[in-house]
């Protein structure tokens, strides 16, 4: 009769050890990834992403956003072949189930891997795919729209096409200041390609401007020392340098070290920004 008792324990143990998550559960452990994604902490955020993913069903709705977090983790640690998997598996599982019309954000991670890859006309292609869904989706006044046209607007920078950066750029500013504010965390990438695009075009005192912005925004949202701070100290730098401020271009640039990803881990960049500092 013990025996029984302590086997039917051991079985209750095992079991209950291995129970399924519920939704709920999956669904906060996709959120503190998302967070972990945030502070720069990648390698932990895809490790507790394939703990959700494992716990979803092969068509679970759950399963496509948890693809695409995954998707752009790993773009972000510079994985791109992965990336680009987990993107493509997410639409697919999405054109199956019909979960959701906005996959937006999707093509916008595909036009920068296309790019990446140097397949420029396809990148293009997935970038106005994601314009024109967002803007029928919801309007051209929209903050979503306004993220989409920076992804667009960097898109634009990288290819060289300033002009065409500037005004999508700008305009992405100006919705983000009539809606969520120009100081949310969704305004800090437009503040910084906008910065970009002026400091390539020779417009040193309007770039200097927007990277101080950003750096404002990038410290109240995500602390002093976050390394998507370094390359915006750079770009001040460099910006610095050339209206002649000597002494403000050393300051940045040290700022840029002090900042500067320790390791892939906390490497969000698809640039080296160690390969960028001057050497000592």
């Amino acid at each position: 009769m013990r025996r029984t008792i302590l086997a039917s324990i051991v079985l209750f143990v095992c079991v209950s050890g291995l129970r399924a998550l519920t939704n709920k559960e999956i669904a906060q452990i996709n959120n503190e990834a998302l967070d972990l994604q945030l502070r720069g902490e990648y390698l932990k955020a895809a490790s507790m992403l394939h703990r959700a993913l494992d716990a979803t069903g092969p068509e679970s709705s759950q399963r496509i956003n948890i693809l695409h977090n995954l998707g752009a983790v790993y773009h972000d640690l510079r994985q791109y072949a992965k990336s680009r998997a987990y993107f493509e598996e997410s639409l697919s599982l999405n054109d199956r189930l019909k979960v959701f019309e906005d996959t937006a954000q999707t093509f916008a991670y595909l036009a920068s891997l296309a790019r990446l890859e140097g397949d420029i006309a396809e990148s293009l292609r997935y970038i106005n795919l994601a314009l024109d869904l967002r803007k029928r989706l919801y309007g051209e006044a929209h903050w979503l729209y306004a993220t989409t046209l920076c992804d667009a607007g960097q898109l634009d920078r990288f290819l060289g096409h300033f002009d065409q950066a500037e005004k999508k750029l700008e305009q992405a500013m100006e919705i983000f200041g009539a809606t969520i504010g120009r100081g949310h965390p969704y305004a800090d990438g437009a503040l910084f390609h906008l910065a970009e695009t002026y400091r390539q075009h020779g417009r040193y005192e309007d770039a200097l401007s927007m990277y101080q912005e950003a750096i404002r925004s990038i410290t109240k949202n995500l602390g002093p020392d976050h390394p998507r701070l370094s390359l915006v100290y750079l770009g001040a730098s460099k910006a610095s340098a050339k209206l002649k401020r000597k002494a403000d271009a050393k300051s940045y640039e040290r700022l840029a070290r002090s900042t500067v990803p320790k390791s892939p881990e906390t490497h969000g960049h698809t640039v080296d920004v160690n390969s960028l500092l001057p050497r000592k």
